[in-house]
């Protein structure tokens, strides 16, 4: 978009919508910068033909080497449903006919697994035709995504139509890891909201829920090896998730194609360890008035005991390959105030906490791989000079800019948090705004190979990146407006190419994701004056 046309264009999304798009092919010579579209493909190209289509003349054929799965069946129903939302009482001269093609019935979601696809329609007499090719049934609801944000409904004639026909879309997202860090610790979240932000993460094409199930404040995850640890340790007896819920909110998830990958932060942030288990934690008078400085107890063979079999059973719960094992902000002067631990420091041979601090990696590592899980830890292990396994994940979330160059430099893969904290009012000390929901175009503009110079090599090993939402002042009433729409922002960075920059045109797609997201029951909080009709 030229200079002289973003003034005219952020004012497209106040027309209606046939008005601004006419607007649009005409003024710019192209309806591709007036399509709603987001995360923005890789590539597309488009037409100028409309046509309306009805739920009622709409198929789905498939073309596969094998009979399609229940699993296929229900994501096809699922979006069937989404994209025929609202009542219909016109019928449409025209049949819209969906071929869909995909190699595998794979339902092992994993980090890496592919979610390219290629979607064409086009228009032949009274015939509207449409082609979804995917490796996998993942990459197919990625598509089907795509195809749900291409089709327009007229409220007023109660119509659905597609236009600027014949659409030929390639796409695949630029990282492989597009997530959202969820806490659960700071502030229980009912069930049905972990749902509500898995749901938002599938409508805006982010495949990982990070969820930060314990913290210093509670222990909300029960155990049936160790059930002292959420009794003792949960707000209360109704915020603790059990197995059924664990194992509900992982299917959710998979049915969205969003993997859960669960955090256990150890050693610091370890207090509501020990309201259960009093010998896990350390007593350190000194440190002792702020929860957050209470780490675990390295010295006791009772530590590694119980994270040993706690890991283990929550390693069948949680099917993802990898589990994030914490490792910020371990507050090391309180194992220094605890005679026990320097008297068994001294036995050891350690002289420094940095010792104490790699004996408890060294264990926990042999611990994950015991249970046949990869880590994933935050930057922090890493900046302290612990050697971990390359198989690791590094998570940075400080925003200097050596932070990612130190992990990658190393061969280690990372992923960045950094300048994406939603709960930061400014999380750019180079910009503010009037209004807080404004932050997005921060997110927005973070790129993760900002801020250093990366070789090619080292562009490899980042492989996306996180949203975080701290939850100290996010709870299941308020958390849904402080994370949408402005983590599909971040959506776009993960997913779209790095050349895609404009605020604009993404502030007008974005206000009309908001709306989508609402439609999903999600409650959005809206980025500009508007109205978003809902099909209830």
């Amino acid at each position: 978009v030229s200079t002289q046309s973003t003034g005219v264009l952020k004012h497209l999304h106040n027309m209606p919508r046939d008005l601004a798009l006419l607007f649009c092919f005409f003024f710019f010579f192209s309806p591709l910068l007036c399509y709603h579209v987001l995360p923005k493909p890789t590539q597309m190209t488009t037409g100028i033909t409309k046509v309306p289509i009805a739920p009622s003349s709409f198929t789905v054929t498939t073309t596969l080497p094998t009979t399609p799965t229940p699993f296929f069946d229900a994501t096809v129903l699922r979006y069937k449903n989404l994209i025929f939302a609202f009542p219909n009482s016109t019928a449409s001269p025209y049949t819209f006919s969906l071929s869909l093609d995909i190699v595998s019935f794979t339902q092992d979601l994993q980090f890496g697994i592919p979610e390219n696809y290629s979607l064409s329609l086009y228009v032949s007499g009274t015939h509207l035709y449409g082609s979804l090719n995917a490796v996998n049934v993942f990459g197919m609801m990625r598509g089907l995504e795509t195809l749900l944000q291409l089709v327009d409904y007229d409220f007023v004639n109660r119509e659905y139509s597609i236009s600027r026909l014949p659409i030929e879309i390639h796409d695949s997202p630029r990282f492989e890891w597009r997530g959202l860090l969820i806490d659960t610790a700071r502030h229980y979240l009912p069930v049905s909201v972990i749902y509500r932000m898995i749901e938002g993460l599938s409508a805006s094409k982010m495949n990982t829920l990070h969820w930060h199930s314990v913290d210093a404040e509670s222990f909300p995850i029960y155990s049936q090896t160790y059930p002292r640890l959420s009794t003792f340790g949960a707000w209360a007896p109704n915020a603790i998730y059990t197995h059924d819920d664990v194992k509900s909110v992982i299917e959710y998830g998979l049915q969205r194609g969003v993997r859960v990958v669960v955090e256990f932060d150890v050693p610091g942030h370890a207090a509501s360890w020990g309201k259960g288990e009093p010998l896990l934690t350390v007593q350190c008078p000194r440190y002792s008035a702020n929860i957050n400085n209470i780490p675990l107890d390295p010295s006791n063979p009772f530590t590694y005991e119980v994270l040993s079999g706690f890991l283990s059973e929550m390693s069948s719960l949680f099917t993802d390959d990898f589990m994030h094992l914490g490792g910020d902000e371990i507050v090391t002067g309180c194992w220094l105030n605890n005679t026990k631990i320097l008297a068994w420091m001294s036995s050891q041979g350690f002289r420094t906490a940095l010792d104490v601090e790699k004996y408890f990696e060294s264990n926990l590592v042999k611990i994950v791989q015991n249970i046949g899980k990869k880590m994933v830890v935050w930057q922090d292990i890493l900046d302290d000079g612990v050697s971990l396994p390359l198989e690791t994940i590094i998570q940075i979330w400080k925003t200097d800019t050596s932070s990612l160059k130190n992990a990658v430099s190393r061969g280690y893969r990372a992923i960045t948090s950094a300048g994406w904290y939603l709960a930061m009012q400014i999380p750019n000390p180079k910009s503010t705004h009037y209004e807080y929901q404004d932050t997005w175009i921060d997110f927005y503009n973070n790129d993760p190979f900002n801020g250093a110079v990366f070789t090619n090599q080292e562009k490899a090993l980042i492989k996306g990146g996180e949203a975080a939402m701290w939850g100290e002042q996010a709870d299941g009433l308020t958390i849904d407006g402080q994370v949408w729409p402005r983590t599909a922002a971040i959506g776009e960075r993960l997913w779209s190419a790095q050349t895609v920059t404009d605020i604009t045109d993404a502030r007008i797609r974005l206000i009309e994701h908001s709306c989508r997201l609402q439609r999903r029951g999600i409650s959005s909080t809206p980025l500009a004056p508007g109205y978003c009709l809902l099909p209830w």
